[in-house]
């Protein structure tokens, strides 16, 4: 098993555990304080919400050999590409709550003359949340499903994809800079996909498993946040990485993990 397999199902159990604990005490020592030095943090954060967000990300991958054609190692060459980022959810009183995100990202580059790549992910979230306020900081934690996609040509005769459904925990951050509207965040979400992994050699499938497959994402950045005709809107930037482990295909043709790295920009309202 993948080391970073044992550190998602660490990380999943430890964030179910903390999830548990904050629902069983209804978050006892959390919440909206009085004493909070800040209206925007005294401020209720139940009902609905929703955001969008925009990936400008470039795609990573290590070198590949495709055996029939060739057997030196060959390096795709990538450019930056487009994703959009959707979430909508409603929070009670007591922090807990309910949301649904999709991200799909879209890239295509251009290579040597054997490659032209082309790569295509998606992801689909449904999952629980708990919030957690004390003075200027909040803390978001999440767990639930995960479906994701991937598809990556890698060269005109070459494809591999993953497809498959599995768990998903994030805890995400923020720490409110002064009285004003201005915050620091942060976020980490650690995901265990298990389906389909299949290489395609001129559109016939040459492996075919059943396979696990761990997804790793990070942002940090700033956020902007302010009342708004009787909404509470914000605007944030940050700095994203991801790590899709895809696992090794047969014959040895393909063993690579794909990464994002890159820059989003957000907004979104809670009414």
């Amino acid at each position: 098993m993948h080391k970073s397999c044992v550190f998602f199902i660490a990380f999943q159990f430890c964030s179910l555990a903390s999830f548990a604990y904050a629902v069983d005490n209804d978050c006892a020592d959390f919440g909206s304080s009085s004493s909070c030095s800040s209206n925007l943090c005294c401020k209720s954060n139940s009902g609905f919400f929703a955001g969008a967000e925009l990936t400008l990300l470039t795609p990573h991958s290590g070198s590949v050999t495709i055996a029939p054609l060739s057997s030196t190692a060959i390096l795709p060459e990538r450019d930056m590409g487009v994703g959009g980022r959707y979430w909508l959810g409603y929070r009670a009183e007591t922090g807990l709550g309910f949301r649904s995100r999709y991200w799909h990202f879209d890239q295509d580059a251009a290579g040597g003359p054997l490659l032209d790549p082309s790569l295509t992910a998606q992801t689909w979230d449904a999952e629980l949340t708990q919030l957690f306020t004390r003075g200027r900081y909040s803390f978001d934690l999440s767990g639930g499903v995960r479906w994701g996609e991937i598809d990556d040509q890698v060269a005109p005769v070459l494809t591999e994809s993953f497809n498959g459904w599995g768990s998903t925990v994030a805890l995400s951050a923020s720490r409110q800079l002064g009285d004003g509207p201005f915050s620091l965040i942060g976020g980490a979400r650690g995901s265990l996909l298990f389906g389909d992994h299949v290489v395609n050699i001129l559109g016939a499938p040459i492996s075919s498993s059943q396979e696990v497959m761990p997804v790793m994402e990070l942002q940090l950045g700033g956020e902007y946040s302010q009342e708004l005709w009787g909404t509470h809107a914000f605007a944030r930037a940050a700095f994203e990485t991801q790590l899709w482990e895809l696992p090794p295909s047969a014959l040895g043709l393909l063993d690579q993990n794909i990464g994002f790295v890159g820059v989003t920009f957000s907004t979104g309202v809670r009414f």
